[in-house]
C-alpha cells in the first residue's frame, strides 16, 4: 500500500526490481513512502509529469531506482534507447528535486567505473571510459553522478551516490535478455531442463569475475541512506569479492541438478574482465545488518524462478 502521510520518502521506479526490494523494506520499518513509475502513470522522461505529481507535496527523501537497463547483449541491442530513456530520466528528476528541495539517494551501477580497472576505488571513478559493452548505460550512470553534484553545489541540496556492484535476487526479469548474468542464468538453465538439452551454451570464456550483492541488502542500504543524517557524494557498497561466470553456472547447475555439458562460446563478449569493488571497512557503512551469504542468497534466487 502506498501511504499518504506527510513528508513521506518518493520512491522513483516503485515496480521495477530494485524498487520493489525499497518498498518491502520501507513498509518492514513502517516509514511512509509514495511510489512513481511509468507502470503506475507517470512517465519519468517528461519533466512536468513529475513536477505535476509532486505538486505541493513534501518528500523527507527521493529514492531513484528509476531505469532502462539491461544485460550486456540486450544493452548492445538497444543502446540508443538506453541513452536517451535514462538521460530523460535523469533531467526530469533533477527539475523535480530542485523543486521539492529533499534528500536524493542515487544507487549507481559499478559497471560506471572505468574499463581497466579490475578493482574499483572511489577515487578512481573518473580515470578512464567506461567498458564498450555497457557504454551506453554506463556513461548515464557517470552523467546522473555528475548532474546530482552540479544541482546540489548550485541549489544547496544534499546527494548521496551509493555505487552497487551487480544485484541479483527474487524479482528480477524473467526475460534472460534484461536480467543480468545470474538471473539469465538460472532462467536459461530451467529451461533447458524442462527441454531436455544435453548442452547449455554460456555466452563468452566464463573467466570474467563478478561481484554480488543480494537484492535485499541494497534496499536496506538504500532505506538507510534515506534515514541517515550523513551523505555519501560516492561511496562503494558492496561485499568486496567476486565469482567468475564459469564458478557461477557450474553452481547454478549444482542447484538445479542440471547433468548435461556446459559449454563456453568465446565467440561471444565477455565483458569487462573482473568488476569487484574496494570495500573500505574503516568508513562509516550503511549496512547495519549482515549481508546475505552468496550460497544462501543463490539458493533463494533459484528457488524463485522455479515458482515462475
Amino acid at each position: 500500500m502506498i501511504s499518504h502521510k506527510s513528508n513521506p520518502v518518493l520512491v522513483l521506479g516503485h515496480t521495477g526490481f530494485l524498487g520493489k526490494a525499497v518498498v518491502k523494506e520501507l513498509e518492514s520499518r513502517n516509514i511512509d513512502y509514495q511510489g512513481v513509475s511509468r507502470s503506475s502513470g507517470i512517465d519519468l522522461r517528461i519533466p512536468k509529469q513529475l513536477i505535476n505529481f509532486v505538486g505541493d507535496m513534501k518528500f523527507s527523501t527521493i529514492v531513484n531506482c528509476a531505469a532502462h537497463v539491461g544485460g550486456i547483449n540486450y544493452g548492445l541491442k538497444n543502446q540508443k534507447a538506453i541513452f536517451e530513456d535514462n538521460l530523460k530520466m535523469n533531467l526530469s528528476l533533477m527539475d523535480a528535486w530542485i523543486y521539492c528541495k529533499s534528500r536524493l539517494i542515487n544507487p549507481i551501477s559499478n559497471c560506471a567505473y572505468p574499463s581497466q580497472l579490475n578493482r574499483f576505488s572511489e577515487d578512481q571513478f573518473w580515470d578512464g571510459p567506461v567498458h564498450d559493452s555497457v557504454y551506453a548505460y554506463g556513461h548515464t550512470r557517470r552523467t546522473l553522478v555528475a548532474s546530482s553534484k552540479i544541482y546540489s553545489q548550485e541549489y544547496n541540496l544534499e546527494v548521496s551516490n551509493v555505487i552497487f556492484p551487480n544485484i541479483y535476487g527474487p524479482g528480477e526479469s524473467e526475460n534472460p535478455e534484461k536480467a543480468h548474468a545470474l538471473g539469465g542464468l538460472i532462467s536459461r538453465m530451467i529451461v533447458a531442463i524442462k527441454n531436455d538439452d544435453k548442452n547449455f551454451v554460456v555466452w563468452g570464456s566464463g573467466t570474467p569475475i563478478r561481484e554480488w550483492l543480494f537484492i535485499d541488502d541494497a534496499a536496506h542500504i538504500l532505506v538507510e541512506a534515506s534515514q541517515s543524517k550523513k551523505v555519501f557524494p560516492l561511496r562503494n557498497f558492496g561485499v568486496g569479492k567476486g565469482v567468475s561466470i564459469a564458478e557461477l553456472t557450474r553452481l547454478i547447475a549444482k542447484e538445479l541438478k542440471y547433468e548435461g555439458n556446459i559449454l563456453f562460446d568465446a565467440t561471444k563478449p565477455d565483458g569487462a574482465t573482473e568488476k569487484v569493488m574496494v570495500v573500505n571497512q574503516n568508513l562509516p557503512s550503511l549496512a547495519t545488518k549482515e549481508l546475505e551469504s552468496f550460497t544462501t542468497g543463490l539458493r533463494k534466487t533459484i528457488s524463485w524462478y522455479l515458482q515462475k
